[in-house]
């Protein structure tokens, strides 16, 4: 993960410098992603990584919108953007079923939501991972529910 985020970083970064990007917004947005790339670390909240994934998503409906091909590096980035979405709440639901009573309903809200994103990951990018991972995770949670349900009736 860390190779391609250099590899997306070094593309925007060259994608920027060319001045193929003339409309301000979209600039801002495709700066702020960088930056927030450059410093971002693996112990992100999800709660940092969304606004950048819904703007770039903005700038990526801009192109559509003109019937434009979607720029590789633009793509890439929107791509790694909801990458770590999916990661993030994953990481939520592994911390969350560590503790001896996890909050049941937290966790089902950040599943809904990775599963959605990861399934918006396979169908626009052909990205499986995410969602084997977070289907993966769903059996275990599951799992930890059956098992403290029957601790529960036991105990």
């Amino acid at each position: 993960m860390e190779i391609q985020k250099e590899d997306i970083v070094e593309g925007l970064e060259r994608y920027i410098e060319s001045g193929a990007i003339t409309d301000q917004i979209d600039l801002k947005y495709l700066k702020g992603a960088l930056e927030f790339l450059k410093e971002q670390s693996t112990e992100d909240d999800v709660e940092k990584i969304i606004p950048h994934t819904r703007q770039i998503g903005t700038v990526l409906s801009g192109y559509s919108m003109m019937g434009a091909e979607f720029p590789p590096e633009i793509d890439s980035l929107h791509a790694h953007l909801l990458t770590l979405q999916c990661i993030s709440r994953r990481k939520f639901v592994g911390n969350e079923l560590k503790k001896p009573h996890p909050d049941f309903d937290a966790i089902q809200k950040a599943l809904t939501m990775a599963l959605d994103t990861a399934t918006a990951l396979s169908r626009g990018y052909k990205e499986e991972t995410q969602l084997a991972a977070i289907q993966g995770l769903n059996v275990t949670v599951e799992q930890r529910k059956t098992q403290e349900k029957i601790e529960n009736t036991l105990g």
